[in-house]
């Protein structure tokens, strides 16, 4: 029973980090598109092309901050697959 409180006390806070973290996706693909018009390129290129186009020293800065959202969605990821199987596994104690 502990286990299931626990998730259910979790779901709130998850579903409002999730609308935030969607929300911020949102934000930073408009930077983003506000950014590759300014350097010429189409608003839906990646951040490589829009680093490509950007002077030094904000090229590197942008593909800096381009290995840290990397980082941070991979972490997602594996929080999102640890998440599934701790709800696959309470699941199995209700079958």
């Amino acid at each position: 029973k502990g286990d299931v409180a626990a998730v259910q006390a979790a779901l709130p806070r998850n579903e409002a980090l999730a609308s935030r973290l969607h929300s911020q996706g949102e934000r930073r693909q408009e930077a983003a598109a506000r950014l590759a018009v300014a350097v010429g390129l189409p608003p839906n290129c990646s951040l490589q092309a829009i680093a490509s186009q950007t002077p030094e020293p904000f090229a590197a800065r942008l593909l800096a901050a381009r290995t840290t959202l990397r980082g941070l969605a991979a972490q997602v990821d594996q929080y999102r697959y640890q998440n599934a199987n701790l709800i696959d596994r309470l699941r199995s104690f209700f079958q």
